[in-house]
């Protein structure tokens, strides 16, 4: 398990609740202790296109994070991404959890 005096930030997660007329409806936001870290990085989206990330967060493992939600850090509101279950010897460790804009690679934002 990561260690607490790691966990010195605060990642909010809107968790996403839906599809309203006006686009996607979230719920409202949890807080974890998190590590943050601005780090750029191609991921993969659920269509299969290409996004650049703007930050890594890793929080304990039993934070309920999934692709599609909203992450607010840093004062802005960005997507979720990615998530991994990074495993250890007898269990998951931690979760690492890829944020960023939700647009292509490459395009305006």
């Amino acid at each position: 398990m990561i260690p607490s005096a790691l966990l010195r930030q605060s990642l909010t997660i809107r968790p996403r609740a839906g599809e309203g007329a006006n686009g996607p409806l979230y719920g409202d936001p949890v807080a974890y202790a998190a590590r943050i870290e601005p780090k750029r990085r191609q991921v993969r989206d659920a269509a299969g296109g290409v996004v650049i990330s703007d930050a890594v967060a890793w929080l304990r493992p039993g934070a309920a994070v999934a692709v599609g939600d909203q992450a607010i850090v840093f004062s802005r509101t960005l997507a979720v991404l990615a998530v991994a279950e990074v495993q250890g010897v007898r269990r998951t460790e931690f979760l690492e959890v890829t944020i960023g804009e939700s647009g292509g690679a490459g395009g305006p934002r």
